[in-house]
Parts: structure tokens; C-alpha cells; sequence
């Protein structure tokens, strides 16, 4: 899995928090132009976006749609627009209310951390006066879904780590790692349908991958033998206690590495694709029987 750090990752633009004036500060002058140049370019198709302070433009991670974000303070507008010019769909949400008056630092762009090629990624910063190497941090994943926009994210500011692992999207759920935690969502609402501190991360570590899917289930690649080793475990698994509901194998390439699988699914099974073949490896999400 990917780590996020947030702290860390380049920023496309720093929005406010500024104590001089606009014609004092040049990078705010800078950003005010760069604001009232995608809102004239867009205004025409999405007239709200003279509701907003601060406006900004992206693609997704796979570049079918441009993101345009209206932002005033916690709450924001996202718009993606079709490659005719014309808004696709759009959505207005508003994060933790805790962060009211608080957000200093906007990061906006598609991600490799995404696995959903038409979703992008929102980070937002507040200043931590008591730590300020760890800015208290929210994030928002958008993405398309069943003609509709939904949002997920998480407000970190109480975690004591500020980070998350790869957001993964399923045929029904979306999932990160973080802190100790799973969290899983419903993929056509947006809306959490698990959190559990029961799966250590050493556990994960051990693995050459993991991938959680609906029911509460979890697989786990493992290799280091002749074999390729897939096991299927419930989400209160914990160390001394491995009960599996079904394990399979992929013979022959227990050595290959961890970045040369991509593991997918599908209503009813689990797709593994080997890097340099072809063939995609299907193992029933019930039972393991193969596809």
C-alpha cells in the first residue's frame, strides 16, 4: 500500500492565512488572478462560481474530465466538466465543522494513491500551534458514481499520525488504512459502513498485499515459497488468532514482487493480474473456487 503523507506532497496552490494585504503579498496577488481567470473561463456553465473566494482547476487522474472546485472556507463545490465544455456533473459539501475558519492550505490534484481513474483528491491544512511540523489535516476523495458525484474523506486532526494508505476503490466500497484503522465506505452513498482498530499493521506488513471488500472480508497475498499464497480472512482477524474463510495459490511465482500485482473484483470475484501475463487469476469471494 501507498503511503499519503500530507505534509509532504507538493502543493498546487497555498490559499489564505495571509496577515499582509493583497497589494502587498504577491503570492496572493497571484492567486487572486489565477482565481479570476478559471472563474471567467467557466463562469458561462457554472455561474455559482462567483459564490466562491477561491476557485481552482484540475483533471482527474485519468484526464476523461476537468475538476473545477469553488472553495469558501469548509464548504466547496466540485464541478467536472465533459470534454465538450459542458458540467457533467457537480455537488456541494462542507467539511468537520471543527476546521471552521481554521484552513490555510488547499492542495487540489489527481493522485497515484487513487485506484479510481475519474476520482481526485482534496487535502486541506490547518495550522497545529502545539505541533507545527503536523498541520491538522482533512482530505476529500470525489468521484463519479451512478450518475451522481459522492464524496468520502476524513478529518484527521485527532489522529496521531496524519497520514493514510492507498484509498481503494471495489465494485461496492471504497477503503484506506490509517492509524491502526480500516475505514470503508458505500460506494453509491458515500457513507461509512465500517471502522475497525482489529487488523494490525504488522500483520499487513507481513503481507506482500491486502485488498478488503464487502461482508467484512480481507485478502492477503503472501509469498517467499514456490507459490503465490492468496488467503481470505474475516476483518476481526488479529495476531494470535488466523482463522481464514479459504486460501488458494497461484503456483509458480511466490517470488515475484509486490508491485507487480494489482488485485481488482468484480461482483463475484477476486481478479489478480500478474505483471507480464496475461491471464487474470479469479478466485470465487465465497468460497475461493476459481474462475
Amino acid at each position: 500500500m501507498k503511503r499519503i503523507l500530507p505534509i509532504l506532497i507538493v502543493a498546487s496552490l497555498a490559499l489564505t492565512g495571509c496577515s499582509k494585504s493583497s497589494s502587498d503579498d504577491p503570492i496572493r496577488q497571484i492567486e487572486e488572478i489565477a482565481a479570476d481567470k478559471i472563474k471567467a473561463k467557466y463562469i458561462s456553465v457554472l455561474p455559482e462560481l462567483k459564490d466562491y473566494a477561491h476557485v481552482y482547476e484540475g483533471m482527474t487522474k485519468n484526464k476523461n474530465y476537468k475538476v473545477v472546485v469553488g472553495r469558501n472556507d469548509i464548504d466547496y463545490m466540485v464541478a467536472y466538466i465533459d470534454a465538450s465544455g459542458k458540467v457533467y456533473l457537480k455537488k456541494t459539501a462542507q467539511l468537520d465543522t471543527s476546521l471552521k475558519n481554521k484552513i490555510n492550505t488547499f492542495r487540489f490534484y489527481p493522485s497515484d494513491v487513487l485506484t479510481e481513474g475519474n476520482a481526485v483528491l482534496l487535502m486541506f491544512e490547518a495550522p497545529n500551534i502545539t505541533s507545527p511540523d503536523q498541520p491538522i489535516i482533512s482530505f476529500e476523495v470525489i468521484f463519479p458514481n451512478e450518475g451522481k458525484l459522492i464524496n468520502v474523506g476524513r478529518n484527521l486532526s485527532n489522529d496521531a499520525n496524519k497520514y493514510v494508505y492507498t484509498i481503494t476503490f471495489t465494485t461496492k466500497t471504497v477503503w484506506f488504512y490509517s492509524n491502526g484503522k480500516l475505514y470503508m465506505y458505500d460506494r453509491s452513498t458515500g457513507k461509512i459502513i465500517l471502522e475497525t482498530a482489529d487488523i494490525p499493521h504488522d500483520l499487513l506488513k507481513g503481507a506482500l498485499t491486502s485488498f478488503f471488500f464487502e461482508n467484512n472480508k480481507m485478502i492477503l497475498i503472501q509469498g517467499g515459497s514456490s507459490d503465490l499464497k492468496i488467503s481470505c480472512y474475516p476483518l476481526t482477524i488479529s495476531e494470535g488468532n488466523l482463522p481464514s474463510f479459504w486460501t488458494g495459490s497461484i503456483a509458480g511465482k511466490g517470488n515475484i514482487a509486490k508491485e507487480d500485482i494489482e488485485i481488482t473484483d468484480d461482483a463475484d470475484y477476486i481478479l489478480i493480474k500478474l505483471k507480464g501475463i496475461a491471464h487474470i487469476y479469479k478466485f470465487k469471494k465465497v468460497d475461493g473456487g476459481q474462475g
